[in-house]
């Protein structure tokens, strides 16, 4: 019972890390609703559940076995039983509950982060689904999967995780404007995305250091 509290509790805490955001220099998050046909995945995959093949299915799998080159050791009925105690995914109609914290990756280094997948809960319930998907709370008007959010994220990231947390929130965040590029262009324009993912009080640090170091 004490090992599964603890898991249960060292679980929770992982899934909800991403909330440490709220406590930090960058902006808040929202909450993105949809209720209506199945067709959002957790991160990827729609809403399934797994079950043992039928025999059916286990005659099926026997066959592409033995079309294969499988040799058979024994009577088919035992193979038949062995693929019998195999699983399936199949889609959930009725009733399911699914979830997925904040996806990312480190791709070259430990502190090169990568935003893979927001933050998301399904729920399932006779064949209609509602899915809650977790944002920054940025600009509305942008693209729920824009450049912004990759920012956002991989920056938070890096203020979490490579910054001096004896350190004040703004001594950190100078860390993290040091650390982390957040400029992209398009069209031959550059853009600073730190202008649209921290909250308006921090918002002067990033203005000194860019005049320091403007983009060139």
């Amino acid at each position: 019972m004490i090992k599964f509290i603890k898991k249960l509790i060292s679980t929770t805490k992982y899934h909800f890390a991403y909330l440490g955001v709220l406590n930090s220099p960058f902006k808040g998050l929202r909450l993105k609703w949809y209720f209506g046909e199945i067709e959002h995945g957790t991160p990827y995959f729609l809403p399934r559940k797994w079950v043992n093949l039928t025999y059916e299915d286990a005659l099926d799998k026997l066959d592409d076995y033995i079309k294969k080159g499988g040799v058979m050791k024994g009577p088919w009925d035992l193979k038949i039983e062995e693929f019998m105690r195999m699983q399936k995914a199949v889609p959930i109609k009725y009733f399911g509950w699914d979830s997925c914290t904040l996806g990312w990756k480190t791709k070259w280094s430990n502190d090169d982060f990568r935003f893979e997948w927001a933050p998301c809960y399904s729920l399932v319930m006779f064949g209609k689904q509602l899915f809650v998907c977790v944002l920054p709370a940025m600009d509305k008007n942008a693209d729920d999967h824009s450049v912004r959010q990759d920012c956002y994220w991989e920056a938070y990231l890096t203020y979490k995780n490579c910054t001096d947390k004896t350190k004040s929130k703004e001594d950190r965040l100078k860390e993290t404007i040091k650390q982390y590029y957040c400029t992209w262009t398009s069209a031959n324009i550059d853009t600073d995305y730190y202008q649209f993912i921290l909250k308006k009080k921090y918002l002067k640090i990033w203005e000194i250091l860019a005049k320091k170091n403007p983009t060139e």
